[in-house]
């Protein structure tokens, strides 16, 4: 693993100097850093590989193998491990603040980066917390989708309240670059989830299933559904499994997950459900 300091991280470092924010910034980075180790070492423990963790104005990103494949809950389990890192860290230096102006900007800034990380938002760590609730409900794709929405919704609120701000008379753009931190993260996440963990395998859903310790969730399909729209129902800590009936509404088979993502390799982005049952035949 190694540490990668983004420019825009070394930039904000050398206009803090000049403005006379230098210590602020350095105690704002010192606790994200201490957030990410908090994310590295759960992941570790996890036996999950960690590639790098880069900094950034403002926040950090640990980058690691895919944990969709690992199934949702260590997904929350490292997500989670970042804001306690930070609850800790500001509930220990919180006895102390009243002693030192320093001590009081320590517990107030790691309070800060745990509430923020909380927001139920991709790409923040809360809401990859939240997909992996939703996910016991709907579809991987589906939860991403909607709180990547939330998560665009949140930076245009930012962006808004932190202009309100400057016009007030206010010198801080830490919102600002937090909305484009969030706006961009949340368009990656929707980009990259799309169908990636279906065929990169979910250990720890095998697993369950061996073990009989998975959730069944039914759902209904018609021959003329498209096939996408079944995937996007899938999800990594449940085992769905589709009805098909007619048009009058009686079920002419049961299709397991494994047939209807040969079927969507087989017949592609456009398929049909009746193509599965039919055997390649179009409807």
């Amino acid at each position: 693993m190694r540490i990668k300091l983004n420019i825009f991280f070394i930039l904000f470092l050398f206009v803090s100097c000049i403005i006379g924010w230098l210590q602020r910034s350095l105690i704002m980075f010192a606790g994200v850093i201490i957030h990410e180790l908090g994310h590295v070492l759960v992941a570790k423990k996890l036996r999950i590989k960690v590639y790098e963790v880069e900094l950034m104005p403002y926040g950090g990103i640990s980058r690691m193998e895919e944990l969709s494949k690992l199934g949702g809950t260590a997904e929350a389990v490292v997500s989670a491990a970042g804001p306690a890192s930070s609850l800790v860290l500001a509930l220990a230096f919180g006895f102390f603040r009243e002693y030192s102006e320093v001590l009081e900007s320590v517990f107030r800034y790691n309070l800060i980066i745990c509430l923020f990380n909380l927001l139920p938002v991709i790409p923040l760590d809360g809401g990859k917390i939240a997909r992996n609730l939703l996910c016991f409900f709907i579809g991987y794709r589906q939860a991403t989708k909607i709180l990547a929405s939330a998560g665009k919704i949140a930076a245009f609120l930012f962006l808004g309240y932190n202009i309100c701000m400057l016009m007030a008379g206010s010198r801080s753009v830490a919102l600002i670059i937090a909305a484009v931190f969030i706006y961009i993260g949340a368009l990656k996440e929707e980009k990259n989830s799309s169908y990636y963990y279906l065929f990169t395998g979910n250990n720890t859903k095998k697993t369950m299933i061996a073990l009989g310790q998975i959730r069944k969730r039914f759902i209904k399909a018609q021959e003329n559904t498209p096939i996408r729209l079944v995937v996007n129902k899938f999800s990594p800590v449940t085992l769905c499994c589709v009805e098909v009936s007619d048009e009058k509404g009686r079920i002419k088979r049961m299709l397991n997950e494994d047939e209807i993502i040969e079927g969507f390799l087989k017949y592609g982005y456009d398929g049909r459900i009746g193509q599965i049952t039919n055997g390649g035949d179009k409807l």
